[in-house]
């Protein structure tokens, strides 16, 4: 696709007709507004911080349901002009709507590692980075973090919507695009079906009727556009294996996007609305979300140190303990020469168990684009009924059950070096690598058996199939139509592919 110009739009929200955001003083309006009555609809159940996450509710299975949102034209076109200076600036100097980073930043990672230091100038100007990939390319390229979305302090701009659901409305909500390839990739070629978070507190300050604002129980939600996903089927159906192994994963649900930014609604596509973790899920999950919950990101999310930029927090900030990480990085890389004292020490702070469960299952169906290959998309969190140790929770799975350019690791992981010691280490104990066998075998039943999966797979492509096939461009990250129409077949290809596979693997080990 070409680049769209950047008047024509990139939003996506949900809409909601004749609401408190679309009046004369328009949704951005910053105000103070103690006054303000209940909106539309409002009951503890729907809009208060009193009432429990309805999870029946925001994650229905077996429908799709549909959301509005109403935005201010002043803030969709603020929102169009920051996501264009920090995504078109993404690759630290040059680069933009359509356009490729520069040739300077990919000759600055020629022979580097993922995560590298990384510098090069560009028309005038000295960038100093780190090296990351470019999934759609299969190469790493010099981002300067500073500028970088995604980077701390330059997210996206929330700007106020107003969202609709089953005739109630919730005003003054936050909303801001988000994503590092899916926003970049997609901007660059002029796709403006985009992922976006939802914030229902976000304007609390300016206006005390929003105060602790919950949308049925839950204060953010995350929308996930089908991002280099044919089948828009990748999250769901991973998150539904990976359930069905014992492996903490964020709901899913579809929903219908249609945005209003004073022209009347519009569909914006088929969304997959994912629990964030931050949110309810730790409760959901462990019954406590007291925890530290830590996202890894950058340097030192590989595990071959600790500093406390490489494991943003995203509860409990105010308290500057990492002391958790800390210790689970620590015992990991001193084995002290005793196997079974260094596997008593690491068992105390990190759950190893759980993490060989994922990574089995992540090399069987095949999911990269994590540890291993990326040091990112994944969380900790340390349970309060567990002592604090620290569980893994996988995140972000659009580009699994796939193969991809850069490859994935193979069943016995033998290619993978000390660079990612959580993996190196753990595979080189004999211990361990023989649970990890035992995961593999059974990553390969349950959900992922070959004529359970295809069923749940041709279930939801017949569920979501009547609105993707009313997406249209640039609201579709689909090139054609018949990319969706042919994915189900495709998936259920790699999965007897990877049965036979770990048939084979298994067979020799």
């Amino acid at each position: 696709m070409k680049s769209i110009p950047l008047l024509f739009g990139l939003l996506l929200l949900f809409v909601a007709a004749g609401c408190d955001g679309a009046d004369d003083d328009g949704a951005g309006s910053t105000d103070d507004d103690d006054d303000e009555g209940l909106p539309q609809g409002w009951s503890e159940e729907s809009h208060s911080n009193d009432a429990d996450p309805d999870y029946d509710v925001v994650f229905a299975q077996g429908v799709v349901q549909r959301l509005d949102i109403t935005i201010a034209d002043d803030d969709y076109e603020a929102m169009l002009a920051d996501v264009d200076e920090i995504v078109g600036d993404g690759g630290g100097g040059g680069g933009g709507p359509g356009e490729p980073p520069p040739t300077e930043a990919r000759t600055a990672c020629e022979g580097l590692d993922e995560n590298d230091p990384c510098e090069y100038d560009y028309e005038g100007e000295h960038i100093e980075g780190v090296c990351l990939p470019d999934p759609m390319q299969g190469m790493l390229w010099c981002i300067d973090l500073e500028d970088a979305p995604g980077a701390a302090g330059q997210d996206p701009m929330y700007v106020p919507v107003t969202l609709a659901y089953d005739d109630r409305e919730w005003p003054h909500v936050g909303m801001r695009f988000k994503g590092n390839s899916s926003l970049m990739n997609s901007w660059e070629a002029g796709i403006l079906k985009l992922p976006f978070r939802l914030e229902l507190d976000e304007y609390e300050d300016d206006y005390p009727v929003t105060e602790d604002q919950r949308f049925y129980g839950f204060k953010e939600l995350t929308a996930a556009p089908g991002y280099y996903d044919a089948s828009y089927l990748h999250d769901t159906l991973t998150n539904w294996i990976y359930d069905g192994l014992g492996i903490p994963v964020a709901r899913t649900a579809f929903w219908e996007v249609h945005v209003d930014v004073g022209n009347g609604s519009e569909f914006w596509g088929l969304y997959t609305v994912i629990e964030d973790p931050s949110d309810a899920m730790m409760d959901r999950v462990y019954g406590d979300d007291d925890g530290n919950l830590y996202k890894p990101e950058h340097a030192c999310s590989d595990w071959t140190c600790f500093d406390e930029d490489s494991f943003a927090k995203k509860n409990n900030e105010d308290e500057a303990d990492y002391s958790d990480v800390e210790a689970a990085i620590d015992a990991l890389l001193d084995d002290g020469g005793d196997a079974e004292a260094w596997r008593a020490a690491l068992e105390q702070v990190f759950d190893v168990d759980g993490f060989l469960r994922w990574i089995a299952a992540s090399n069987v169906i095949v999911s990269w684009d994590g540890y291993g290959f990326i040091g990112h998309n994944y969380y900790l969190y340390g349970v309060p009924e567990d002592g604090g140790r620290l569980t893994w929770i996988p995140w972000d799975h659009n580009m699994a059950l796939d193969i991809y350019p850069m490859g994935y690791l193979t069943l016995s992981m033998d290619e993978v070096d000390d660079s990612w010691p959580l993996i190196r280490k753990v595979m080189d104990d004999p211990v361990y690598s023989e649970a990890y066998l035992t995961h593999v075998e059974q990553a390969l039943v349950g959900n992922f058996e070959q004529d359970t999966f295809s069923a749940k797979a041709q279930e939801l492509h017949d569920l979501i199939a009547p609105y993707v096939e009313e997406e249209e461009a640039p609201f579709t990250q689909l090139e054609s139509l018949s990319e969706f129409n042919d994915s189900v077949e495709a998936l259920i290809d790699h999965v007897q592919w990877r049965h036979e596979e770990v048939g084979a693997f298994l067979a020799d080990h």
